[in-house]
């Protein structure tokens, strides 16, 4: 098993339902997808991860994505990191999802 299957693996075994696993396999899948990401790690870049999530909002939105799907996808994206220890920090999750917002044009507060 590779690395990157490894990391993703530890992360789904954090997750107790097999429907959950799958959505979670399937929205990391997606992520990777569009940043056209091979490491999800970054080799542990807090600052190349969080351009790629930036990078991976605007194209989500870009694509129709509404406001609580994209909300559902950055959340499984923030959490695979925690369970990493990257320093994905909160405040850059208010800031990620206000800029969405943005996009958006929504005035919805959101809180992960």
């Amino acid at each position: 098993m590779q690395k990157q299957e490894q990391e993703v693996e530890l992360f789904l075994d954090s997750v107790k339902s097999e429907h959950t696993k799958r959505t979670y396999k399937s929205y990391l899948k997606k992520y990777m997808e569009l940043t056209g990401l091979e490491n999800l790690l970054h080799e542990n870049n807090p600052r190349l991860i969080e351009k790629e999530i930036r990078e991976f909002i605007i194209k989500m939105k870009k694509q129709g994505m509404t406001f609580t799907a994209l909300k559902n996808y950055t959340t499984v994206v923030f959490s695979f990191y925690k369970i990493h220890d990257i320093a994905t920090r909160y405040l850059l999750q208010r800031q990620l999802l206000a800029f969405c917002m943005k996009l958006t044009g929504s005035c919805q507060v959101m809180y992960v």
